[in-house]
C-alpha cells in the first residue's frame, strides 16, 4: 500500500529536482556515480525479495542473507548519497545545472536511507505519543 505512494513521491521529487536545478551532461565521474545510483536499492530491496522469495523468509541463513544484505544496502545509500551531495553542491558552487540526471540520482541513492530514517522518526513519534 505504501510502496505506490513511495515511488509516486520518487518521481514527483525528481521532476521538481529537474525543474530547479536544470538538465546538465554529466562528466566521466558524475556518469560513473550515474550508473551506481541505483545499487543501494538493489541490494537492500531487490536482493531482499529475491531470497525471499526463492529460499523462503525463516530459515536462519536466510535471516542473515536478509539482514545482511539489507545493512549493505543501507550503508551504500549513505555512502552514495553523501558522495552524491558533493558532487551537486561542487556544481551548484560553480553555478552549473545539477538537476538532470544527477540531482534525480542522488535521490535515488538515497532513497533506502531516507525510508529508514522517516520509518524510524514515524515510530519514535508514535511511541512518543502514548
Amino acid at each position: 500500500m505504501i510502496v505506490p505512494f513511495l515511488v509516486i513521491a520518487l518521481i514527483g521529487v525528481v521532476l521538481v529536482l529537474r525543474a530547479v536545478g536544470g538538465v546538465h551532461a554529466p562528466s566521466r565521474g558524475e556518469r560513473i556515480y550515474v550508473s551506481l545510483s541505483p545499487l543501494p536499492l538493489v541490494v537492500s530491496l531487490v536482493v531482499p525479495a529475491v531470497i525471499g522469495l526463492t529460499a523462503g523468509f525463516s530459515g536462519p541463513q536466510q535471516q542473515a542473507l536478509l539482514r545482511g544484505s539489507t545493512w549493505i544496502g543501507l550503508g551504500l545509500s549513505v555512502l552514495l548519497g553523501i558522495v552524491g551531495l558533493g558532487l551537486v553542491l561542487r556544481l551548484v558552487k560553480s553555478r552549473a545545472r545539477w538537476g538532470w540526471p544527477l540531482g534525480a540520482s542522488v535521490v535515488l541513492a538515497g532513497s533506502p536511507f531516507a525510508l529508514v530514517a522517516v520509518s524510524v522518526g514515524l515510530l519514535w513519534l508514535v511511541g512518543r505519543m502514548r
